[in-house]
């Protein structure tokens, strides 16, 4: 039995093989991600619908017996892997943090951490090491704050509830981008300048009424605007493309048809909506990026429990003929970027 007075330290279970690596991540895992040169932790920093991250207590630390949950993953343990990989750094930071949790989240990611707070000057060996000086580090104000639904309506009726009287604005998109400035702020002043700092301005795919509205708010400050264009739309018919399988008894038959509708969609509707986002960004300084995207055919609604849809909707999303959309929407992404 483990002796209370002196149990078990440093546990690690470890896959067969691994024992000698030398880093904390797997040979697998960075493999897959060395062909990008920036990283989006989205989900390890667990910003979306999520009130429990307001003040730097709140936040993850390496020493946690366990990293994911509601408190997300380190900051310490993203800064590695990007140093791992000498790629650029993207941060969505929590929609109820303070401006201590900002400020000490810039200095961890500029002079590194003793693995629970940052240090505030370069230092010699440092516990967990800074964001490599040759990487740029890429600033967020939580994630899709425009949505009153998915992924979360928290950070949403945040802003609406609390930051919109507080700034005595109009908008959800101009207390937002009020919000994001004061976060662009402290790290620009904890970088001393804005040289590796790209503050990034959240906007809608299907609408610039959400830049637009952020944009009033500001004075130049954003470097980019950043989107998420799904492809999806309807069929030349006008129905839902899962409501069109449904209505035509799931039938194999139509994938060709769906490909030939989705490449339209891509070339009209999506074209226009990324085409006017890129417009809304170089009117305000800024230029567009993307962050997310791909298929986004989805069931809704009742057609959630149709047990044949979901089954004909996954093999469908591993048929090779979806090549062809994927092409269409590259092509559409570089001509519009």
């Amino acid at each position: 039995a483990t002796d209370p007075q002196d149990y078990l330290r440093n546990i690690r279970l470890e896959l067969p093989g691994y024992a000698e690596a030398t880093s904390r991540f797997h040979p697998s895992f960075l493999e897959g991600l060395r062909s990008f040169g920036l990283l989006r932790f989205l989900d390890w920093s667990r910003v979306n619908n999520n009130d429990e991250l307001a003040v730097w207590a709140d936040r993850a630390r390496p020493a946690d017996a366990f990293w994911g949950g509601r408190r997300g993953v380190p900051y310490e343990i993203m800064v590695e892997l990007c140093n791992e990989l000498a790629t650029d750094m993207w941060i969505t930071v929590p929609h109820r943090a303070d401006d201590a949790y900002m400020t000490k989240l810039a200095r961890l990611i500029r002079y590194g951490s003793d693995g629970s707070e940052p240090y505030s000057a370069e230092t010699a060996d440092p516990l967990y090491p800074p964001l490599d000086p040759n990487l740029r580090v890429w600033v967020e104000y939580s994630n899709e704050v425009w949505s009153a639904g998915s992924p979360g309506p928290a950070q949403h009726d945040y802003v609406r509830d609390v930051l919109q009287p507080l700034y005595g604005v109009d908008t959800v998109g101009g207390a937002y981008a009020r919000r994001a400035a004061e976060l662009w702020d402290i790290f620009t002043t904890v970088f001393a300048g804005a040289d590796r700092v790209v503050r990034v301005l959240g906007g809608q795919s299907g609408s610039t009424i959400p830049a637009r509205d952020s944009f009033a708010e500001l004075s130049g400050q954003a470097d980019v605007l950043a989107i998420a264009p799904y492809i999806g739309g309807d069929t030349a018919s006008g129905s839902s493309i899962p409501q069109f399988i449904v209505d035509n008894n799931y039938d194999p038959a139509l994938y060709d048809q769906l490909y030939a509708d989705l490449v339209s969609n891509i070339d009209s509707s999506l074209r226009y909506s990324v085409a006017a986002n890129r417009t809304v960004a170089e009117i305000n300084g800024a230029r567009l990026v993307t962050y997310e995207g791909g298929p986004g055919v989805v069931a809704t609604g009742a057609l959630l429990d149709d047990d044949q849809l979901t089954a004909y909707l996954t093999s469908w999303h591993r048929d090779p003929g979806w090549s062809s959309v994927y092409r269409a929407y590259l092509t559409m992404l570089n001509e519009e970027r």
